[in-house]
């Protein structure tokens, strides 16, 4: 087992009182249960072993971008091999370089290394942001059939390793192309990847912008919105314990509605929150996005303006921070979520 520098573990419960969202780590934040923690300094001992009806997975996004925090990455997928997960979800933007074949191909084989099965949904600076000229001046929906076709033709819709079967709406003939939208059940417990993505959900303008990338957006927001009531009434349906959403979009929960950040993921958050508010157990989105690690409880009720509390909301920590976030899931108690995140530090790194 390898050493590792361990955070304090949050346990986040549905009478939990929301906080202001937290400062970024390597600073201490407050969260939802006011305790404070800082992922590169912090020691704590490895986490207990998981209980009858407990199960872990990690989450992770916003790295690597470069070739030093490849270099992290890699410490960091060494250090998953040790650890007892069931799956790891990277909730995108795995690049900051030039959006080229060579190196979808060459982050593909990267999730790929790590231990465990892996589930992806992508992220802005795979495709979205490819028109910028430091990421080689593309046109986006060409780069978003290329990420599809390098990353979503596994039959199974893991990036690595098997074992794990995944839904995926492109089973649904009004909704063929969007393969990276996955479902999976465990636990009791329903699991979905979401394909919105920062950089306003591709909504900003450039040069050669044209109608159909307008139209794309229109449609995937349509699909996003659609994927998450079936999400939810297959939760019903099974009488699930909780639901689990991954991606990448921060969607500026905590601002106020017609906010600029906010208002191209309106339909999706006023769908959110309707099923959140009528499901009634525990709800947990993860993104990436914005890059500084967040633990909260953002969402408020469209009928009432008050506080849902069985949604919390996580955004993972992001470049140029190296990171993962333990989350243990508990299908026989409350709280249903425990969460540890974790950051890879060049002084560890270095001193080894």
């Amino acid at each position: 087992m390898r050493a590792r520098a361990r955070a304090r573990v949050c346990v986040v419960s549905h009478k939990s009182r929301p906080n202001p969202r937290p400062r970024a780590c390597p600073f201490p934040f407050t969260s939802v249960l006011l305790f404070a923690f800082c992922l590169s300094a912090c020691e704590s001992p490895l986490p207990p072993p998981l209980a009858d009806g407990q199960f872990a997975f990690a989450v992770l996004g916003d790295a690597p971008y470069n070739r030093a925090e490849e270099r992290l990455f890699a410490h960091l997928v060494r250090g998953l091999e040790d650890e007892e997960l069931e799956w790891v979800i990277h909730l995108g933007d795995i690049i900051g370089t030039p959006c080229t074949d060579s190196i979808y191909l060459a982050r593909r084989e990267l999730l790929r290394a790590i231990g465990h099965p892996v589930i992806y949904t992508p992220g802005d600076n795979e495709w979205t942001d490819c028109h910028r000229r430091s990421l080689g001046s593309y046109q986006p929906l060409e780069r978003l059939r290329k990420l599809r076709e390098v990353f979503f033709t596994d039959t199974d819709g893991n990036i690595a390793r098997s074992g794990l079967t995944l839904i995926s709406q492109a089973q649904n003939p009004a909704w063929p192309e969007f393969v990276e939208n996955r479902r999976w059940m465990h636990g009791g417990i329903v699991f979905a990847t979401v394909h919105l993505v920062g950089s306003r959900n591709g909504m900003l303008d450039f040069d050669g912008r044209t109608d159909a990338d307008d139209e794309e957006v229109t449609r995937r927001a349509s699909a996003a919105v659609a994927w998450l009531q079936e999400t939810f009434a297959q939760a019903r349906a099974n009488q699930a314990r909780a639901v689990v959403l991954a991606t990448h979009a921060d969607l500026a929960l905590e601002r106020g509605r017609g906010s600029r950040n906010r208002k191209p993921f309106q339909p999706f958050i006023d769908a959110l929150a309707t099923e959140v508010e009528a499901f009634g157990a525990s709800v947990l989105v993860v993104h990436g996005d914005g890059h500084n690690l967040t633990i909260d409880q953002p969402l408020t009720s469209s009928k009432s303006g008050e506080t849902l509390t069985n949604l919390t909301r996580i955004e993972v920590l992001g470049s140029p921070g190296v990171g993962w976030i333990r989350i243990v899931a508990d299908t026989l108690r409350e709280p249903r979520f425990s969460f540890q995140p974790e950051r890879v530090s060049w002084l560890r790194l270095l001193s080894r």
